[in-house]
């Protein structure tokens, strides 16, 4: 009784304090009550349970009947909840720093085993290459140079006997055009393919690099063999329209690289590791 005529005659203290303390009952309510099995209970036999709005209406106001004195004395008792909210939060932020050293710990230490796993693998394929020398086969026609790898050599070759067999195509000195091809250009064939495709896509996407790249690869003792049924693209369109040619050929912008183009052809056991 006390308490009640206290509200009254300070009416705008009382309002000020539920409006201060409201912020805190909300978050322990949510945090810790909410999450008893004490509270769901209730929730599910007064509430839940019932198919009907009915039912479930009325419910809800037993419901909220029951629940109210609770919610008076979390108001009553909110600076106590704020401090044992302050211990929880604390708890919970040194749980988090823990997990969070935890995992940059094996993060750190899974970086560390990749990059031993990666030198080992790198002087394994080193050797590997020693003992079988890179071979990179090549066509050039107008200045555009065209180079496949071994591996991609005999793919393109299986399937232009595929689609020859199935009447696919006609040319019996040219194979289809491969994937895989790295393209190599001089400054004079980069502003012939712009001119023929009518833009710079061709020469920003489908280019691997300038024709000094490849001659640095084989000047550190790749084998570098012509074939000339190499199909070279970005010259005309006898065969394919350069729309076709952009469908069947994959970007290979920034792969005119050493290690696209010869490591790569060590097994599959001896490439890096990816992080």
């Amino acid at each position: 009784m006390y308490l009640f005529n206290f509200v009254l005659e300070h009416w705008v203290l009382s309002l000020l304090y539920i409006l201060v303390m409201a912020r805190i009952v909300f978050r322990f309510r949510r945090r810790v009550i909410m999450m008893s099995h004490l509270y769901r209970k209730p929730i599910y036999d007064l509430r839940s349970r019932w198919d009907t709005p009915r039912l479930r209406w009325i419910g809800t106001v037993l419901l909220n009947l029951k629940l109210l004195p609770v919610r008076l004395l979390l108001f009553l008792i909110a600076p106590t909840l704020w401090i044992i909210l302050g211990y929880l939060d604390a708890k919970e932020q040194k749980r988090s720093n823990e997990e969070g050293k935890k995992y940059r710990e094996q993060q750190q230490a899974e970086r560390g085993r990749r990059q031993k796993e990666n030198s080992q693998r790198a002087e394994a394929r080193k050797q590997w290459l020693a003992k079988n020398t890179p071979r990179l086969y090549y066509n050039t026609v107008s200045g555009v140079t065209a180079v496949l790898r071994p591996a991609d050599y005999a793919v393109a070759q299986k399937n232009t006997e595929h689609s020859r067999r199935d009447g696919f195509w006609k040319k019996d000195s040219v194979l289809l055009p491969a994937q895989e091809t790295r393209v190599f250009v001089t400054k004079e064939s980069r502003e012939m393919i712009d001119a023929n495709i009518g833009s710079d896509y061709i020469g920003r996407y489908k280019v691997a690099g300038w024709i000094s790249q490849l001659d640095d690869i084989v000047e550190s003792g790749i084998e570098l063999v012509r074939a000339e049924d190499i199909f070279v693209p970005w010259v005309n369109e006898t065969l394919l329209s350069f729309s076709e040619q952009a469908k069947m050929l994959n970007d290979c912008v920034h792969t005119g690289s050493r290690y696209h183009l010869v490591d790569m052809q060590a097994p599959r056991e001896l490439q890096p590791i990816d992080y």
